[in-house]
């Protein structure tokens, strides 16, 4: 998704679990594109001239184990889970999803499927001249920028979050030819795009 922002002359350009429910909540009017090649023909007839283009980014792999959870928990409601009973759940979820034969849902779209390489069609990354931000930096750009910073890094373990990130890393070792397949690409991008002043 691409989120605008005329009042502070800003473009973020992020996704599901990297900063966007922060962003479109900025109080300030915006416009969002939750298509790339509408955002395309727009910034290519120089409607965005001027902004600041930031690529908000954060580690694949981190993403797609939150976005995972995000999935579960509205799925599967707020309910305290042993480890076991994550595993359980977690493997069932993995074993029949569509993300890794290329049908997603739209929720699994958003929150997990890779996106990065979006950006390399047409060359377009190289027309953005964006600056990277990392998600852990989200906070420290917005005071830097004098935007109204509601940034919070979730730290909120719910019922036992702990116990989903363990379940998850053992779980992942038996789908990791499917995983690696579904993010080499975004976690190749992912490690050559996150330089400057706000990577972590």
């Amino acid at each position: 998704m691409i989120i605008t922002i005329p009042d502070i002359k800003h473009v973020f350009i992020a996704n599901g679990k990297i900063g966007s429910s922060t962003l479109v909540s900025l109080p300030y009017s915006h416009k969002q594109y939750d298509r790339l090649t509408a955002f395309r023909k727009d910034f290519r007839e120089e409607q965005f001239f001027g902004y600041k283009i930031i690529l908000m980014l954060r580690n694949p792999r981190e993403r797609f184990r939150s976005g995972l959870f995000t999935t579960l928990f509205f799925d599967r409601g707020k309910i305290s889970k042993t480890e076991q009973e994550w595993i359980d759940i977690i493997d069932e979820y993995l074993k029949n999803t569509g993300m890794f034969n290329g049908k997603p849902t739209s929720w699994e779209e958003y929150h997990l499927m890779p996106w990065l390489n979006l950006l390399t069609l047409e060359n377009f990354i190289d027309e953005l001249n964006c600056i990277p931000v990392h998600l852990s930096q989200l906070s420290r750009y917005l005071v830097d920028n004098n935007i109204t910073n509601l940034h919070e890094n979730n730290t909120d373990m719910f019922d036992n979050k702990i116990h989903f990130f363990n379940a998850f890393d053992q779980v992942i070792e038996s789908y990791k030819d499917q995983y690696y397949g579904l993010l080499n690409k975004d976690i190749e991008l992912y490690n050559k795009w996150l330089v400057g002043e706000y990577a972590c």
